[in-house]
């Protein structure tokens, strides 16, 4: 005989039956009941039992899950974004259907969508759990999130091609400083080496070892003028070393004259030569200030930007 599970009708005792009988005393408060409805009222037990556990454990996992974003979205408020984020990461872990949790990441690693990534991972972190978010959202009953979505985006676009214009910027006033500076280094240095040259007083003893030297060769070509105007008997041998010694004396200060007016001439072009790279100085002077300004001033904004916008986690 096969023996199945019922329920009294009458005391709700659970019985142990002979499901091809008709009916059967309970073997608790002694009443008599069908054996069909007793089977069907242990199977109406069972059931209700199952719906109740179940609704027992989904409102128990709901209420979990709605204190995991209570606390989640405290700590945003108190600016713990990395508490939020592990809270709404166990979230994204344990139900993964909700948005919420996607969202939030997303959110807490932005700083509430108020900065933009710098780090490559991060920001592909950030994107990826956004676009799980959006999969997971239901547009009717959170219309903003796309909204807030393409707004940061917008924003990201924006910034970061404001930052890379000015950092190109900068980079180029960097490259002409660092060529104004060779250039000044150079006309610098010439500029030295023309009043090294303008300072060099050699002129003056050249002009003395001049007027030194004069004498002997004068005296020498007067004697051999005077010794052949006078028709002084000498050999040809006499006057051919004579006249050979009067040349080379008359050598010594006609080099040193030469010598002088090319001091003379050098100090004349050194002297332009310094006026020209003064000028020249002062205006790279000039130049160079402007863009040490400007470069100060693009630098001071990058460092904002990086300061007000930029998270570099």
């Amino acid at each position: 005989m096969p023996l199945v599970n019922a329920k009294c009708t009458n005391c709700g005792g659970t019985l142990t039956v002979d499901s091809t009988k008709d009916a059967a005393v309970c073997d608790f408060c002694g009443s008599p009941y069908i054996v069909e409805k007793a089977i069907q009222n242990y199977n109406y037990y069972i059931t209700q039992n199952i719906k109740a556990d179940n609704v027992n454990v989904t409102a128990k996992g709901e209420a979990e899950k709605e204190r995991l974003l209570h606390n989640a979205e405290t700590n945003v408020k108190f600016k713990e974004y990395n508490k939020a984020f592990d809270l709404y990461k166990q979230v994204s872990e344990d139900y993964p259907d909700d948005y919420r949790g996607w969202y939030g990441m997303s959110s807490t690693i932005s700083n509430g969508f108020t900065k933009i990534v710098r780090d490559k991972s991060k920001c592909k972190e950030l994107h990826d759990y956004m676009e799980k978010s959006l999969i997971c959202c239901d547009q009717n009953d959170n219309p903003d999130i796309k909204g807030q979505w393409d707004e940061y985006l917008s924003f990201e676009k924006n910034t970061n091609d404001r930052f890379n214009e000015l950092l190109s910027d900068s980079n180029n006033l960097s490259e002409r400083i660092s060529r104004l500076n060779k250039a000044f280094d150079e006309t610098t240095q010439m500029n030295k080496s023309a009043n090294a040259d303008i300072s060099n007083n050699s002129y003056i003893y050249l002009c003395i070892l001049f007027f030194v030297s004069l004498p002997l060769p004068c005296y020498v070509t007067y004697k051999t003028l005077s010794d052949i105007f006078n028709d002084k008997e000498s050999s040809t041998l006499g006057w051919v070393v004579e006249f050979g010694i009067t040349i080379v004396l008359l050598l010594i200060p006609l080099l040193i004259l030469i010598t002088f007016i090319g001091k003379i001439i050098s100090k004349k072009k050194s002297k332009s030569i310094r006026a020209k790279t003064d000028t020249e100085l002062k205006a790279i002077q000039i130049e160079l200030d402007q863009y040490i300004k400007q470069k100060k001033d693009i630098d001071s904004k990058i460092i904002e930007i990086k300061n007000e916008y930029y998270l570099y986690n």
